[in-house]
């Protein structure tokens, strides 16, 4: 670790896991809360297509990293003020949304829900940038696996205690608690010190830009693949709260279902594979991973063909989480390792993971269509088909990029 004495190595990954919690609380809130409430209040999977692309500016967020990279610079800091300026405004948009109510302000709170999106992918711009100066190759696979597992928090938080707390709480009071929980991370901010490698010589906006396609040079496999994994992972997660609901499930049950025990398990992936990433290269993980995911998406093809028993939901509910971060976290080690090679992180970083998050989008609202016409076994079935694909993909594809020693 970059410019910290040992004594500050522990408060330091404090830090980072905070911030990771917070960002990705309201994630989790647009991504399955609002969804289940909506749903639950009669709106039709085509209106909620439109909630899934209010996340849009998360994929969108490649178009301001050189911004991020080039200006922002003090003499004390750089990240640190992007992220001072997001993390309040996100807090202040949380606060405001309160006071709108779905089912009489839908159109005002996507609207502010729209713009805690950009918010939020600010944040997360100027953290990833942070975390590629301040952590060695080394540590990367273990950054990424926190950032996976602090999601996996934060998530928990914004989508499952929201829906748990939701009929006795009200909006209103649900949003303020994820408002006051937001805080916390900016005070322990403020007195965060910036260190100097964290900083990056100016660059210009056009010099930062140019990472937009330098990075992909000799890696034209690598974006193939990162833009087919969203294809299988997203579909079928996307469909599984409307089908819940459909089935009568009670929200407080799903939020427990999908975001308290799939979180728990998420987490439980995230320390196993702490173990199981170091004994493989960068890339044998990414293939490995993608193989598992493959597999275990074929467990939420019952619940879409319509057995919602607790069994069957929880069984596809625990195939889903074990996968997804060891597949997410092996692909951002790889993302990290060609971003900290460039003088624009931010932008390197965020153009290898923004596109895949773009197609994700993109996909969980087509899914949300093509099972209001053909059902929702379609869209479960088409997307394992999708991820099949990509297990096979990367065996081959991924021969084109340096195997990483273990991680330390």
């Amino acid at each position: 670790m970059l410019q910290y004495p040992q004594t500050r190595a522990h408060s330091v990954w404090y830090f980072f896991c905070s911030l990771y919690i917070t960002q990705y609380i309201g994630i989790g809130f647009i991504s399955v809360a609002l969804i289940a409430i909506l749903r639950q209040q009669g709106y039709s999977l085509s209106q909620l297509a439109m909630v899934q692309l209010m996340a849009l500016p998360a994929a969108l967020k490649f178009l301001w990293a050189p911004v991020i990279d080039s200006w922002g610079h003090t003499s004390r800091a750089h990240y640190k003020n992007w992220l001072l300026l997001a993390q309040a405004s996100m807090v202040l948009t949380l606060f405001g949304a309160g006071f709108l109510q779905p089912a009489v302000h839908l159109h005002a709170l996507l609207l502010v829900l729209f713009c805690f999106a950009i918010l939020t992918a600010t944040q997360d711009l100027a953290l990833d940038a942070l975390s590629c100066k301040v952590f060695t190759v080394n540590q990367r696979a273990s950054v990424s696996l926190l950032q996976v597992g602090c999601g996996l928090i934060g998530n928990m938080i914004g989508g499952g205690l929201v829906l748990i707390l939701y009929p006795d709480w009200g909006w209103k009071m649900c949003l303020m608690v994820m408002a006051v929980l937001t805080s916390l991370a900016w005070l322990q901010l403020v007195f965060f010190p910036e260190p100097s490698a964290a900083k990056i010589q100016t660059n210009t906006l056009y010099h930062s830009a140019k990472q937009w396609f330098a990075v992909w040079k000799g890696n034209r496999g690598w974006l193939i693949l990162l833009l087919l994994y969203p294809f299988g992972f997203m579909p079928i997660f996307s469909i599984l709260t409307p089908n819940l609901v459909d089935h009568g499930w009670a929200l407080p049950d799903i939020g427990f279902a999908i975001k308290v025990f799939g979180s728990l398990v998420g987490i439980g992936a995230v320390v196993l594979a702490k173990f199981w990433f170091q004994r493989h290269s960068r890339v044998r993980n990414v293939q490995n991973a993608s193989l598992l995911q493959a597999v275990c998406l074929v467990a939420l093809i019952p619940p879409a063909l319509g057995f919602t028993g607790r069994l069957w939901v929880y069984v596809g509910v625990f195939g889903y989480f074990i996968s997804l971060p060891l597949l997410y976290a092996s692909i951002t080690a790889v993302m990290m390792d060609k971003a900290s090679q460039t003088d624009a992180p931010a932008t390197a970083y965020t153009i290898q993971n923004a596109l895949p998050m773009l197609v994700a989008f993109i996909a969980a609202a087509l899914s949300m269509s093509l099972a209001q016409h053909f059902g929702y076994a379609f869209v479960a079935i088409l997307a394992v088909t999708c991820s099949a694909t990509a297990a096979v993909l990367s065996r081959f594809v991924l021969s084109s990029l340096s195997s990483k020693p273990h991680e330390s």
